[in-house]
């Protein structure tokens, strides 16, 4: 295949990718050539080590690469690998060859590459060897006072590299998200956790609610209306006058009498008669009573006088009203029951002691007392009830739940991970009643793992090496979520500290937020 012929890629960066990015992107190549695009100020791309890192990736995949930038600093380091750079996409593609770094060039531990002594030859093994050996000295005197001079010197920069120099690493380890279901036992009984058993304590949170509610009647029933009316007439028995007054009662003489009083006064003349208007004292079609059926009078006239009717009353009539059925009750029941259970079950969540949470399917509600203000029959255009529940639930200390799914889930945790104290949470999914506070609880317990990452191995790892190359280590070497931090004391220090004492290693726990 000729070089005209082979496959290209172009790929403009963001700006924004970190070392993992672009390699990742380089991983993914399905070109045989991949151009990049760097935009001025790219950070993967403004370290030699990053830079190493990236050219590593393209020549372990067999990929050529070539950069497109304009940054003078990325250029600059680029061309101390003899990393190909490009002005433009264009220039790029035109080329036929690319300048691609060799393998010993980026393995070399700085930005220029030398080929090792037993490689060079002539004038130029020589001067190397001079170089490494030294020159050695003409006088005695000489030879020792510049032996005393660098003993001390030695001394000085062997304490100040040993004693002087601190660094932090901080390392964000890989992460995943571990969830696993369990059961335990809330018991009011109880008076301790018992991790083994997978029981603990419960409580018994009651709350009361209540509430009004009113509906229309539905009962419809005739009551009565007008009082009959008619007149009846009065024979006196005695030889002399005797005075009818008004509110006079005369009746039937039926089993149950029907009571009628007089509307007038009036006299009955000796041995005679009088007419008198009468009105039923019930109102109603009972009243309307046929002739000569009214003939019983009540009170002192009773010995004096006879009475009769000697035509039917009439006019009694009834009218049709609402009044409470027995129906209206229960449906008046169910609605403001069933309402007030909502707001019983939603009050009773709200009303939980901070701490604690509510036991799924443990919640009761039970009616207290129910007032109806009217009876069934009784008339009336609106029934109104006051009724009162009580609800009541298990709460459980959320603590207590913690411990039960700590111990469940930090028993699935893989040997070369660790269980997070971030991220860790529990759900409760359902209850199941077994006996009088008593439930069996089934939930969910997530946990965030990260990779174990051993501090005192970091710091053998890095001791002693220039800052690009510690770094280039760990990003190699570790299970990382993101780039390792270094800080050094003091910061214009090039090397890592040669005594472990003074490296600080922390393993953070989450990646930091943007902006945190």
């Amino acid at each position: 295949m000729s070089e005209m012929a082979r496959t290209e890629q172009i790929v403009h960066l963001e700006g924004n990718e970190d070392v993992h990015a672009v390699r990742g992107i380089i991983a993914r190549a399905q070109a045989e050539r991949l151009v990049l695009v760097v935009p001025r100020g790219h950070r993967a791309f403004r370290s030699l080590v990053r830079l190493k890192l990236i050219a590593r990736q393209a020549h372990d995949r067999g990929v050529d690469i070539a950069l497109v930038t304009r940054d003078p600093d990325v250029r600059e380091l680029a061309r101390d690998i003899r990393l190909a750079t490009f002005r433009s996409v264009g220039a790029a593609q035109k080329a036929d060859r690319w300048r691609q770094p060799s393998a010993n060039a980026l393995d070399s531990t700085n930005g220029h590459y030398r080929a090792p002594l037993d490689w060079q030859r002539g004038r130029e093994a020589v001067l190397a060897r001079r170089e490494q050996l030294g020159a050695p000295a003409n006088w005695v005197d000489r030879f020792v006072l510049l032996g005393l001079v660098l003993g001390v010197l030695i001394v000085i920069v062997a304490g100040a590299v040993l004693v002087v120099p601190a660094a932090t690493i901080t390392l964000i380890p890989a992460q995943s998200e571990l969830n696993v279901p369990f059961e335990f036992t809330a018991d009011v009984r109880a008076e301790g956790v018992f991790l083994r058993q997978g029981r603990i304590p419960a409580q018994r949170h009651v709350i009361t609610v209540e509430g009004t509610a009113q509906t229309a009647t539905s009962g419809r029933k005739d009551v009565p209306d007008k009082p009959a009316t008619g007149a009846v007439t009065f024979v006196n028995l005695l030889p002399q006058d005797v005075p009818i007054p008004a509110g006079t009662i005369v009746r039937t003489s039926a089993a149950v009498p029907i009571r009628f009083r007089t509307t007038e006064d009036a006299v009955v003349p000796a041995n005679g008669r009088v007419s008198v208007p009468v009105e039923a004292l019930n109102p109603g079609p009972t009243g309307n009573v046929g002739a000569m059926l009214i003939n019983q009078v009540e009170g002192p006239a009773s010995t004096a006088v006879r009475v009769f009717n000697p035509e039917p009353t009439q006019g009694g009539t009834v009218r049709q009203v609402q009044v409470v059925t027995a129906a209206d009750k229960d449906q008046l029941r169910a609605q403001l029951s069933q309402r007030l259970a909502q707001e019983a079950r939603t009050a009773l969540e709200r009303a939980v002691p901070e701490g604690f949470v509510l036991v799924p399917g443990s919640v009761t509600i039970e009616p207290v007392t129910e007032t109806f203000d009217r009876l069934v029959d009784e008339q009336a255009d609106v029934l109104m009830l006051q009724y009162r529940l009580r609800a009541s639930g298990l709460i459980v200390n959320q603590r207590d739940v913690l411990r039960v799914g700590r111990r469940t889930v930090q028993a699935q945790v893989p040997p070369d991970r660790i269980l997070l104290e971030e991220g860790f949470r529990v759900q409760l999914m359902s209850g199941e009643p077994l006996g009088d506070g008593e439930m069996r609880v089934t939930a969910t317990v997530t946990g965030v793992t990260a990779a174990r990452i051993d501090g005192n191995a970091v710091r053998d790892l890095v001791r002693g090496q220039p800052v690009d190359e510690a770094y280039a280590v760990l990003v190699q070497r570790l299970p990382l979520a993101a780039d390792p931090g270094i800080d050094l004391s003091p910061a214009w220090w090039s090397r890592m500290p040669y005594l472990p004492l003074r490296i600080t290693v922390r393993v953070a726990a989450l990646p930091p937020s943007p902006g945190g």
